[in-house]
């Protein structure tokens, strides 16, 4: 989809960007990288994203996959994702709906929602930000 910003060249709103994780994260007990994401057109803390039209049908909260990894696990609809800090029961997202190309081994979450944010030991770093990065994680059905 191309939208025309204030007579500028037309933008694409869906890019597919890279994500890397480093080798060091690499674990037999955690096989995942968890990767925790913000994602156009979600709010806050996922309350208003909740109600809308387009998020309704789909169920909150959810995760992103490698479409390889997705088959391998048996196309599950829900897994446990489970992480050092905490895990979740979590709907599995389609990969179309995802503007990142997910590398093998790498799980991606919104962390808009409250329930994803528990995975993560989100503590601001030494400028004050708040990134929630990447984690060691595992699912199971």
């Amino acid at each position: 989809v191309k939208a025309q910003v204030s007579g500028a060249e037309p933008l694409e709103r869906k890019v597919k960007r890279d994500i890397t994780v480093p080798k060091s994260a690499e674990d037999e007990k955690f096989p995942f990288k968890l990767v925790g994401v913000g994602l156009p057109y979600h709010h806050g803390n996922g309350e208003i994203t909740r109600r809308m039209l387009w998020n309704q049908e789909r169920g909150c909260p959810y995760m992103y996959m490698n479409p390889a990894d997705y088959s391998e696990h048996g196309s599950p609809e829900k897994v446990k994702l489970e992480t050092p800090f905490g895990s979740v029961e979590i709907n599995i997202g389609k990969v179309d709906d995802c503007p990142y190309e997910i590398p093998h081994g790498v799980l991606i979450v919104p962390v808009h929602y409250p329930e994803c944010r528990k995975l993560f030991d989100i503590n601001p770093d030494d400028s004050g930000n708040i990134s929630p990065g990447f984690l060691k994680a595992r699912i199971k059905q």
